[in-house]
């Protein structure tokens, strides 16, 4: 069920239990209203609960992508000042997890006619 639908029901619910409440002793049916009441309390404490946990993820969500990106931007000045210290073809950097890059011979040119 989404939001929408929880809400929609809780709503109803509502409306329910005042019509149960107002016309009490007029009911043939034997209704629990006070269980009825007790089900609709603990469903809107809960809908409450989660709209605040949705919160709470959201805040930590908008935390959690600020450090990441703090994280990548000194990983990078990091990387960057072991490539300038050791050489970016130093296979020194593999412990540090960087690849380094390979040296080989450049092909050559091909000859045009």
């Amino acid at each position: 069920m989404g939001k929408s639908a929880y809400a929609e029901r809780i709503n109803a619910c509502d409306v329910i239990l005042s019509g149960l409440k107002k016309n009490e002793k007029e009911l043939a049916l034997p209704v629990k209203i006070a269980g009825f009441a007790k089900l609709l309390a603990d469903a809107k404490a809960e809908d409450k609960v989660q709209e605040e946990l949705k919160a709470k993820t959201q805040e930590s969500t908008v935390r959690l992508n600020k450090l990441m990106k703090d994280l990548k931007d000194d990983s990078a000045r990091i990387i960057s000042s072991l490539q300038g210290q050791y050489g970016k073809k130093n296979e020194k950097l593999e412990e540090f997890g960087i690849k380094p890059l390979k040296s080989g011979r450049r092909k050559p040119a091909a000859k045009q006619q």
